[in-house]
């Protein structure tokens, strides 16, 4: 059995993704699964990190209002469904299963015009724009919301979390971040790509609290594109006290959500 999985644009696309692929794998020890992703993508490294094999197409999201670069947007995109569209020819997957993003568009439809079977998982109860282009279109539609949906093909199933996520203890978690037993851990994070708000918020926290208190830890997520902007602000205070980081990403959510005592975040699907 061969597989094909699409998704990007966050890490929140990326998790139910290896998540799946975990599953089948267990099942079918033999198949062979390959990720499609976007070119540059920072989730990316995820899918590299856990060792599938990764493909990168050219594409870009459309803005909401009229701008020159939807013309630049809808030409990588079709010819992403080109290059696609050549791949799975020549792979011939069993299936294609996209977890949402921009990516999946090209893959998906590709996939669909010659005939492979398709499957479109969405984690959050308001669907983005392509999963909405595409719920119709697929053989099935996983939801990982229970809503009411127009669409025949949809099915409840949750959003699966990938096994990193059971694997230690929170004794076991801690111990592997070297935080004490008797002392507690902030976690703080806006998300793959960061949230400044939740930045100016947290490392305020951090500064004000976390490193006034000597049983606290307190790690916060910045996102990339905001860290060097935070550590420039923050770094001072944090270089005089281990008990507090600032991180620009962190890979291992699974480790550092088992060893938190409090976590600070946005309301991403498969965060929650």
């Amino acid at each position: 059995m061969k597989l094909i999985f699409c998704g990007g644009g966050t890490v929140g696309h990326i998790t139910p993704a290896i998540a799946i692929s975990e599953a089948i794998l267990k099942k079918h020890p033999d198949a062979e699964v390959y990720f499609i992703g976007r070119k540059n993508g920072k989730e990316n490294e995820i899918i590299k990190n856990a060792g599938y094999p990764l493909l990168e197409l050219e594409i870009q999201g459309l803005k909401r209002k009229f701008s020159p670069d939807n013309l630049k947007a809808v030409k990588n995109a079709l010819s992403a469904k080109s290059k696609a569209k050549k791949l799975l020819y020549e792979f011939k997957p069993s299936a294609v299963i996209g977890t949402g993003g921009y990516v999946c568009w090209p893959v998906l439809s590709a996939a669909k015009s010659l005939g492979i079977p398709t499957v479109l998982h969405e984690s959050n109860a308001v669907f983005g724009l392509t999963s909405r282009i595409l719920a119709n279109r697929c053989n099935l539609l996983l939801l990982g919301q229970n809503i009411d949906t127009k669409y025949k093909n949809a099915f409840f199933t949750g959003n699966p979390i990938p096994d990193n996520f059971y694997k230690l203890t929170k004794k076991e978690a801690k111990k592997a971040l070297g935080i004490p037993e008797n002392s507690r851990l902030i976690l703080s994070v806006g998300g793959s790509l960061g949230s400044e708000k939740l930045n100016s918020a947290c490392l305020a926290l951090m500064s004000r609290y976390s490193l006034t208190n000597n049983k606290i830890y307190h790690f916060h997520s910045t996102g990339p594109r905001y860290y060097d902007e935070s550590k420039k602000l923050y770094q001072s205070n944090c270089e005089k006290n281990k008990r507090c980081k600032i991180l620009p990403y962190i890979n291992d959510m699974g480790t550092f959500m088992n060893a938190a005592d409090l976590v600070i975040s946005r309301c991403g699907a498969m965060t929650l």
